[in-house]
């Protein structure tokens, strides 16, 4: 234990005394939460290993460790006078500072190659560790040098950064307080730690007292040179003494823990003391009472001996160690459980639950970013690890990189978020999560890689990584709760393939440069699907989805030509695919069955397909370029419109319109052009028609028709004769043939003013600008649109028709071929059934 067993069991030299003889190990395989393993340290006491495997390395009491910001592991290999590292992806371990023993086992004062490489620099002995991951600064606090000395791991040059060195130039009562850090005098500094506002903390035991390092000024913050004792708690820390601080941590909020061991005289064992961020008062929240530690219990109820080291993580949990033993306590509550190790001496137990593991002498321990606790087992020469219930990495302004290198599945929670430097998120040892996976705001992060991960028990949410190019959840199978991936806005990857099941929502929006949607397993989800706002996406593919038990909605994906649903049987909710503008094919030909609404705008060409679908809600398709539409139906209200070029056809088919339990089924197909005659016997070349064809004819009594034609979309050939046509006050109607072969036009009359399209058998016939307000059509504007409103009966082919008025009779006179004119599709809303074919005589009004 720091401070008790060190300074017993190691020469100056650094000479081990206890050692373990455990064979090299294999390279070390991740492990479940509450597992222990060894991530450095083959068990025998030595130096060697470098540029290998970090657990095949020979270590020499290994202590204070630390985790930087790009999740390197450094750590104190005290009796080998090194810092050395582990690299968080491969693995392997290397030196990054010190020479090795001092020759004659003697360090003489002065610089000792401060200011050039770490590499080259001669150190002495290094309890802990403490990185500013700020400025990317390692501090360690040399105890044999006297000095707090710090390593630019960018550049690798080692310096002084506090202390004169072993000897105080100073007259007895003054150390250099309040004064230039270089300057003052500090002997035996063992504990650093820094603050989230990159101050650092240091206690030397050599006068007993706590300081801070900030802007290169040194001030005592609590214990009085030479009062070797404890005292002062419920009061100020600067008026409280220690008996040996020789470790202190702190934690996001500003509390400072102290390690004092006491001063070793009867009454006197190790505390931990408090300094409240908020008040400066100290206190002691572990120690001081008289029972044994082993059991659970109020913290301050039991009295330890000594204590090796102390670490707190960002949950409100302080650990502390024992030789043998870890226990954690919840600040908040003051609780004290044991964590990890049987209180007996020995090597045993990895692989299995930390509770059962032996150690041996442990002086060493810190929290790795967002969970995980690190084990210096300096008996054992040997770094262990204690995998997580869960992660929660949260609001941390200084990690840039996330490496979860020895965990393989949690049983809690995966909570990286809000992150705002974390650029590298590498989990690709994870399988399992048992809870909630909640990656979200961290705005840095150039990749996520989750790609081992194949079963989520909670909800996935990844979301607002804004930097992210690659989204890898390729091996997710199975999600228990909803799986949200949204505005991820520079990811181009999103790798899903594999994911089968949701028992929840399925969600993946606002990725606008995710050129994919790969759900291409998915074959069921409990919840709804929602796939909107990919606007770089070019496919989406859901071949596979069979059955949902929300909605689905596919909307807003600009870019995508392909959407493949041709799979999907069943939707419990409503089924909602507008605004993918690009889209050519749009495959849903399996639906079966929607319990809500059907909503879809598609583009393409030929028939589109869903007859056979029963929809218990409204029915609303619009189609650009199709020539004809199979579709079923069999509850609420049905609408349909087709776009082609030139012009629009709506049609609606009202809710109770018929009684049939069978599907309704209709077609529309563009005809080719031909001539038609009249009932006089003329005959009118029409150029574009549109037939309609109804599967239950009682639907026809209660649907409704409109037409549009957009000028501005017809060609020339066509748009100037039916300006000179309007020009010459020709006025325009519909032409209707009727179901039987060989049936004859028949002329709708213009409804004028006062007149009701139902009762008065007429259609409604509208000039619009091209804002869609109303034109008079005696103004001399030229309309951008003509409507043609509220046509009633049974049809199955029409055209748009041009009719001169003429002064006697009153009947109007039929032009001849380019009277009847290109154009496109508009609401179907046949309200009545004409029950006879006859020449109908125009109202000269349009108003």
């Amino acid at each position: 234990m720091k401070g008790v067993s060190l300074r017993i069991g190691f020469c100056f030299a650094g000479a081990l005394l206890i050692a373990n003889s455990a064979g090299p190990l294999a390279a070390q395989a991740p492990a479940p939460s509450g597992t222990v393993i060894t991530i450095a340290g083959n068990g025998l006491a030595g130096f060697d290993g470098d540029g290998a495997a970090a657990n095949l390395a020979k270590l020499n009491a290994p202590l204070g460790m630390v985790v930087g910001s790009d999740g390197t592991l450094y750590f104190s290999d005290f009796g080998n006078f090194r810092i050395r590292a582990i690299d968080p992806v491969s693995g392997f371990i290397s030196t990054i500072a010190g020479i090795g023993p001092p020759p004659g086992g003697y360090l003489e004062d002065g610089p000792n190659g401060d200011g050039g490489p770490a590499t080259d620099a001669q150190i002495g002995g290094i309890y802990s560790l403490a990185t500013n991951r700020q400025n990317n600064t390692l501090y360690l606090p040399d105890l044999h040098l006297s000095r707090l000395r710090q390593i630019n791991l960018g550049t690798g040059i080692i310096s002084n950064f506090a202390g004169v060195g072993m000897f105080s130039p100073y007259p007895v009562g003054e150390y250099g307080d309040n004064g230039p850090a270089l300057d003052a005098w500090l002997p035996w500094p063992e504990g650093v730690a820094v603050a989230q506002d990159g101050s650092v903390l240091l206690t030397e035991s050599g006068l007993s007292r706590l300081h801070r390092i900030a802007g290169g000024i040194i001030t005592p913050i609590a214990g009085e040179a030479f009062v070797i004792a404890s005292g002062g708690d419920g009061g100020p820390a600067n008026q409280a003494s220690f008996g040996w601080p020789n470790a202190v941590a702190v934690d996001r909020a500003g509390n400072i823990f102290i390690l004092d061991q006491g001063s070793g005289g009867v009454g006197e064992s190790a505390t931990i003391r408090r300094i409240d961020a908020a008040t400066n008062i100290i206190d002691t929240v572990v120690g001081g009472g008289s029972l044994a530690p082993g059991a659970s219990g109020p913290a301050t109820s039991f009295e330890f001996q000594g204590i090796g080291d102390l670490a707190v993580d960002d949950n409100g949990n302080l650990f502390i160690a024992t030789q043998f033993q870890v226990f954690r306590i919840e600040v908040a509550s003051g609780q004290l459980t044991p964590y990890a190790g049987t209180g007996t001496a020995g090597f045993a137990g990895d692989n299995g639950p930390a509770a059962n593991a032996q150690f041996s002498s442990i002086d060493g321990l810190t929290v790795a970013p967002g969970g995980g606790l690190l084990v210096s087992d300096t008996g054992n020469a040997r770094i262990r690890y204690i995998a997580p219930d869960s992660i929660n990495l949260v609001g941390d302004g200084h990690q840039t990189e996330f490496h979860l290198p020895w965990v393989n599945a949690l049983s809690g929670d995966l909570t990286i978020s809000d992150n705002p430097a974390l650029s590298v998120i590498n989990i690709n040892s994870l399988t399992t999560v048992s809870g909630d996976v909640d990656i979200t705001g961290n705005t840095s992060a150039t990749a996520i890689d989750l790609s081992l991960l194949t079963t989520s028990s909670g909800n996935v949410d990844i979301t607002g990584n804004t930097s992210a190019t690659v989204i890898d959840l390729s091996s997710l199978t199975t999600s228990s709760g909803n799986v949200a991936i949204t505005n991820n806005t520079s990811a181009t990857v999103i790798n899903m393939n594999s994911l089968t099941t949701s028992s929840g929502s399925v969600v993946i929006t606002g990725n606008t440069s995710a050129t994919a949607i790969d759900l291409s397993s998915l074959t069921t989800s409990s919840g709804s699907v929602v796939i909107t706002g990919n606007t770089s996406a070019t496919a989406i593919d859901l071949s596979s989805l069979t059955t949902s038990s929300g909605d689905v909605d596919i909307t807003d994906n600009t870019s995508a030509t392909v959407i493949d649903m041709g799979s999907l049987t069943t939707s419990s909710g409503n089924v909602t695919i507008t605004d993918n503008t690009s889209a050519t094919v749009i495959g849903m030909n399996a639906l079966n069955t929607v319990s809500g609404d059907l909503t879809l705008e598609t583009t393409g060409a030929g028939t589109f397909d869903i007859n056979g679908a029963t929809v218990e809600g409204d029915t609303s398709l619009t189609t650009e370029g199709y020539t004809e539409i199979a579709a079923g139906t069999a509850g609420g209200e049905t609408s349909v419109t087709m776009l082609n070029g030139e012009a629009t056809m709506e049609m609606t088919l009202p809710v109770g319109a018929f009684i049939s339990a069978t599907p309704v089924t209709f077609n529309v197909k563009k005809l080719p052009g031909g001539g038609v005659e009249t009932v006089g016997g003329d005959t009118i070349t029409h150029l574009e028609t549109y037939a309609f064809d109804f599967a239950i004819p009682t639907l026809n009594s209660a649907a409704e028709l409109n037409f549009e034609i957009d000028l501005a979309a017809m060609d020339e050939a066509n748009r100037l004769p039916l300006l000179d046509l309007l020009h010459d006050g020709a006025l325009l109607t519909l032409g209707v043939l009727g179901d039987a072969p060989g049936a004859e036009l028949q002329l709708f009359d213009i409804c004028g003013p006062g007149m009701d399209p139902v009762v008065d058998d007429c259609v409604r016939v509208l000039w619009l600008d091209a804002t869609g307000a109303m034109l008079d059509p005696l103004g001399g504007v030229d309309p951008s649109t003509l409507r043609f409103e509220a046509l009633v009966g049974h049809f199955s082919t029409y055209g748009v028709v041009a009719v001169v008025p003429v002064p006697e009779p009153t009947t109007l006179a039929l032009l001849s071929a380019p009277a009847l004119l290109a154009f496109g599709a508009l609401p179907l809303a046949s309200r009545r059934r004409r029950r006879e074919q006859r020449s109908r005589t125009f109202q000269t009004s349009y108003r």
